[in-house]
């Protein structure tokens, strides 16, 4: 009898002991994730679960990506915490919202080398008096977000998640409200680790080619001119578009990606480039193996003329003078402006008082800089 309630009290503490601890337990998800493979360059979501049977009273929990072979992890910014932003907490769960769980200066991120090369590493922590983490069963808590990012072009490699030791605390500690530790179980040692593959995407192509044509326009002198051009795609939607070349031109051309198989062409009309056809060609390229081969060029054809929107007495230049000379024009019989297009500056296919109250905003009130229009023959 006396064995028998030995061995009742030992079952109990055992049990006890099991209740006690804190399951972590950790999955990947998201479009770039099959199996146990993420695809280079893919979002990837990584979901961290928790389940406590004791309320928890604070935590700290750091993780660290790495690759024995060169893999990379771009960390995204989802508008989450950390100074990368790539730490979201689910809605749906008992830590939310948790900056009323962990009442303590809310829920703390501290991330070491984000984007500089692995390993990186990454504390989630908290601490609460009056909230805290109720028990609750296994469920998703928190995520990472991010894309990996393979070596080279059709080869392998791989990713690992694992805890890491973060001086003082350690890797994962869990405090229950009278400061005591409660251990974590659940966690493989080793962490996981993915394979990594870096497939190309294909070389990117024009959806609507007949109606992406190269264009031609004209441009008057010491213009910032903006055209939008573009509606490449590839396979996967992974394209970077670039600036392949500006011929005839001694103008500054940038190109602005915009992330949606679309750029923006900016180019500023010199002198020295008045009576020329300045040529800007871009293209756009797989943005994982960054073929040496682009797509189908585009190129934008800008005719510079020698004069400025906004001059209507054709002197190159905007100012004051030339709303003198519109009033002149149209209230005194005076010479009409030198160029119909570019006197036309409020595009309203009229050259009238409009125009020249147009100029006069733009030079005395930081107004919209004047556009040469393109009704005006």
């Amino acid at each position: 009898m006396k064995i028998l309630g030995i061995l009742t009290v030992l079952f109990f503490a055992i049990v006890s002991m099991a209740q006690a601890a804190n399951i972590v337990d950790m999955i990947a998800t998201g479009p770039g994730v099959v199996a146990d493979t993420f695809f280079s360059h893919q979002p990837v979501e990584i979901q961290i679960s928790i389940g406590n049977d004791l309320h928890i009273a604070g935590m700290g929990l750091a993780f660290q990506v790495w690759s024995p072979d060169g893999a990379e992890w771009d960390w995204e910014d989802v508008g989450g915490y950390g100074t990368s932003g790539s730490v979201t907490v689910f809605e749906w769960c008992h830590m939310y919202p948790p900056d009323s769980i962990w009442d303590i200066g809310g829920l703390l991120v501290s991330d070491t080398n984000i984007n500089n090369g692995l390993p990186d590493t990454i504390l989630i922590s908290g601490l609460a008096v009056a909230g805290g983490l109720q028990p609750g069963p296994l469920r998703h808590m928190f995520s990472m977000h991010g894309k990996p990012k393979g070596t080279e072009p059709y080869e392998l490699s791989t990713l690992c998640f694992d805890s890491v030791f973060v001086p003082p605390s350690g890797s994962f500690i869990f405090i229950g409200n009278a400061g005591n530790t409660i251990p974590s179980i659940g966690w493989n040692e080793g962490g996981k680790c993915y394979i990594v593959s870096m497939f190309c995407a294909d070389i990117p192509y024009l959806i609507n080619p007949d109606e992406n044509e190269d264009s031609t326009v004209s441009v008057p002198l010491n213009t910032v001119y903006v055209e939008n051009v573009g509606g490449w795609e590839n396979v996967f939607g992974l394209i970077t578009i670039q600036l392949l070349s500006v011929n005839n031109g001694t103008g500054e051309a940038t190109v602005e990606d915009n992330g949606d198989g679309t750029c923006n062409i900016k180019y500023i009309t010199p002198l020295a480039d008045v009576g020329q056809q300045v040529e800007i060609v871009v293209a756009a390229y797989d943005e994982v193996c960054f073929t040496t081969e682009p797509s189908q060029n585009f190129t934008l054809k800008i005719d510079v003329i020698d004069f400025v929107a906004g001059d209507f007495n054709g002197d190159v230049q905007a100012n004051l003078g030339d709303v003198v000379y519109m009033v002149n024009y149209i209230f005194r019989g005076g010479p009409p402006p030198v160029d119909l297009a570019c006197s036309d500056v409020n595009n309203d296919c009229e050259v009238n008082i409009g125009d020249g109250i147009f100029v006069i905003n733009y030079i005395f009130r930081g107004g919209p800089v004047p556009t040469c229009s393109d009704c005006m023959d």
